[in-house]
């Protein structure tokens, strides 16, 4: 959950219609924005709990992507 608020300087006076309508238009994208940065996030937080766990195994440990290009090595494959 979150919140966004919005103001300016109280010379400019109040929101507009249009304004109002603008940011009425703009919060969909806002939200979406939020919810794929958590997820991202929490994306981010299981890749380093996997390597760190991959990290712990004494035999050698490589992961490539679907390429065929090595994106992770733990310590006993780096030691070979």
């Amino acid at each position: 959950m979150g919140a966004l608020s919005l103001w300016r300087d109280a010379t400019a006076g109040p929101f507009t219609n249009e304004d109002i309508h603008s940011a009425e238009l703009l919060a969909p994208h806002l939200v979406r924005a939020a919810r794929l940065m958590t997820r991202l996030s929490e994306v981010r937080t299981r890749e380093h709990l996997a390597c760190e766990a991959l990290e712990q195994f004494a035999v050698p440990v490589f992961v490539a992507n679907s390429s065929g290009r090595v994106r992770f090595v733990n310590a006993a494959g780096r030691a070979m």
